[in-house]
């Protein structure tokens, strides 16, 4: 059984801003450029900006559950789906890609995927998925790290510590195919609905056993015990095979076993070998309960969100992570007594997180700019970028927000 502790931060580059937007806006009152007649107009701004992001991103949030309706697993009264008509999915499968991206996740690639699946297991019993059930399966993560882990060995009551990699965050979509083979369904007593999509979202997830996030998982034993279970079946064969075979009609050292009827040794070694095969049956069933016991317990503290919950987690963290660039961006141009390249903004908000804060991030300037440039508070002149004086960006955010509401 995995056990977890010292968790270290991911030595690669993340896009993900690893502060709330709240400790964003206090670093930047706290960083010593705001004088004190700026504080409360900068204030002002952050509240304005983040509740215009707030109230996109809940249109946001409304038209992906409209989307997500018909597929949804958990709405067993939805209308039939389409089947000959994939619009309606490939429109919600853009809008929620869109959206993971936006809160800062990476795509994982078929390639990272099978490697993940196909390492060795830390769990005693590994796991295989069953892919041809689904239409579609994509998988996000964001943040990696690394952490030491106790796992037991062949050597009872002793366990050894490993180095283990961790996804922090990971985003499971699934799209079931409209037709599951009927024989693979009643033999593997699956749960999947055709046609659904299934959101599933987790946090600190072993690399090494990402098969245990996804439905249906079949067990599959390791070796080493496959080992333990056919030598003790073997053994069994073998003791009745010199007693009955060998000995009496091949060594000639004894005579046969059934010359007058069952004996109490034959009937004994008959015995043996049923038990042996319980034994091994026993063991069989021992190692999936342990298996699957191990997962369930696992994941009941991993599970983030189910299905539509994963759209609401998603959007509250595409909104922060998108609130955070813009306020970064907008504050270190602001700041700057001349004009920036879109490197240089870079650059120095990354220098920034790495001397002041002790962070290393690999901030995404293109989206921040992006976001300035929607808001029309971002001034590009000869490829280098000015936003306007603090009191302009407000009458502008507050033009922005008045026209949310216009009444005539």
């Amino acid at each position: 059984m995995l056990t977890e502790k010292l968790k270290t931060n991911d030595e690669h580059s993340n896009h993900e801003i690893p502060f709330s937007r709240n400790t964003i806006i206090e670093m930047v009152l706290n960083d010593g450029t705001i004088t004190q007649d700026e504080i409360t107009l900068y204030k002002g701004f952050s509240q304005m900006l983040m509740s215009i992001f707030h109230f996109e991103f809940h249109k946001q949030l409304e038209e992906l559950k409209d989307f997500y309706a018909p597929f949804n697993p958990d709405v067993p009264d939805n209308a039939p789906i389409n089947n000959d008509d994939n619009n309606e999915y490939n429109v919600f499968s853009k809008d929620i890609t869109s959206v993971i991206i936006d809160a800062n996740y990476n795509a994982l690639s078929d390639e990272d995927i099978n490697k993940a699946l196909e390492a060795e297991s830390l769990f005693p019993v590994s796991a295989e998925v069953d892919f041809s059930k689904f239409e579609e399966c994509k998988l996000f993560y964001q943040g990696q790290s690394r952490s030491k882990a106790k796992i037991a060995t062949v050597i009872p009551f002793y366990e050894k510590e490993i180095e283990v990699e961790f996804f922090d965050r990971i985003i499971l979509m699934i799209k079931v195919k409209d037709c599951i083979d009927q024989k693979k369904t009643k033999s593997s007593t699956s749960h999947l609905e055709p046609g659904k999509i299934y959101l599933k979202y987790f946090r600190n997830i072993p690399k090494l056993d990402l098969e245990m996030i996804f439905p249906d998982i079949k067990p599959k034993m390791k070796l080493i015990h496959k080992l333990q279970i056919w030598v003790t079946l073997f053994s069994g064969v073998a003791i009745a095979l010199k007693e009955f075979v060998y000995a009496p009609f091949i060594a000639m050292s004894s005579p046969s076993p059934f010359d007058g009827g069952i004996s109490v040794g034959v009937l004994a070694v008959l015995i043996a070998l049923f038990g042996y095969a319980s034994t091994t049956y026993e063991k069989y069933q021992k190692i999936t309960i342990t298996l699957m016991s191990a997962i369930s317990q696992s994941l009941y503290f991993k599970d983030v969100g189910n299905n539509e919950a994963v759209l609401t987690s998603l959007v509250d963290s595409a909104e922060e992570e998108e609130v955070k660039e813009a306020l970064l961006a907008y504050y270190f141009l602001w700041k700057s007594s001349t004009p920036l390249q879109a490197i240089e903004i870079d650059q120095a908000i990354e220098n920034w997180m790495l001397k002041k804060h002790n962070t290393e991030i690999d901030f995404e300037i293109t989206d921040g700019l992006a976001k300035l440039d929607k808001l029309g508070i971002l001034i590009l002149t000869d490829d280098k970028y000015t936003v306007p004086s603090l009191g302009e960006t407000m009458k502008k955010l507050d033009q922005t927000w008045d026209n949310y509401f216009v009444y005539t």
